[in-house]
């Protein structure tokens, strides 16, 4: 009896301790940099802080020591006021790489405890898209129609690598066996100035009396032209 009303005022004088108060934060992972706009720079990493934790004369100061990423990566850590911590990477973002982060404790000040010291986020991924797909009449010969299939990217694509992976088909174009005797329908490819957005043209298609279908089929594998994840694309 006597050691389980020990053991009760034990627990009841620890409930009793203040406890520690933990600081979170939240993250802002930087997106694809706006190449349309004119002297567009990447977004920043932004680590969002529920409380003040770093000092005010930490303030707008760069940080020499104090937090590490992996993989590596040239760029500047600086506090902005004492709640919000950025990262600036030197040159542009890779495209969906993923990083780990580790702050240090001398980061924030002395009475602050960190729910999280180490945190994870990737940049903006390589995507694409097939965004619309129609039939081009020719004005002088009506007879005459060619499918457009206008594709959109996230960022920048390799020419190369995308026009290696279309291909055009008519619905009844032979199959063939193993990929011999395959038949397919020629067609062009023209880009906009940055290269997010490509329009494919087929050559043109005399149109039979019966009903038909023209597709366009892209394999997986397209890229950007900075390299990065391979994307998969469909119909």
């Amino acid at each position: 009896m006597l050691c389980y009303s020990g053991g009760h005022a034990a627990w009841r004088w620890y409930a009793l301790l203040p406890k520690p108060s933990y600081a979170h934060f939240s993250l802002a992972a930087p997106g694809r940099t706006r190449i349309e706009e004119e002297d567009a720079k990447p977004d920043p990493l932004t680590v969002r802080f529920d409380r003040s934790v770093a000092s005010l004369a930490s303030a707008g100061k760069q940080l020499p020591t104090g937090v590490t990423i992996q993989p590596a990566l040239a760029g500047t850590w600086r506090w902005l006021d004492d709640r919000i911590l950025e990262f600036r990477p030197k040159e542009d973002w890779p495209i969906g790489q993923a990083y780990a982060v580790v702050l240090d404790k001398s980061l924030v000040a002395p009475q602050i405890l960190l729910k999280d010291y180490r945190f994870q986020f990737s940049t903006a991924r390589f995507s694409a898209r097939v965004a619309a797909a129609q039939f081009y009449q020719d004005p002088v010969s009506p007879s005459l129609k060619a499918g457009v299939f206008d594709v959109q990217f996230s960022h920048p694509v390799d020419p190369a690598e995308l026009e290696r992976r279309i291909e055009v088909r008519l619905a009844g174009q032979k199959e063939g066996v193993l990929g011999v005797g395959r038949e397919t329908t020629p067609f062009t490819v023209v880009y906009d100035k940055l290269k997010l957005n490509a329009s494919i043209h087929s050559a043109s298609v005399a149109i039979p009396k019966d009903p038909t279908s023209l597709e366009v089929h892209i394999e997986a594998g397209v890229r950007a032209a900075r390299g990065g994840n391979r994307r998969p694309m469909h119909r």
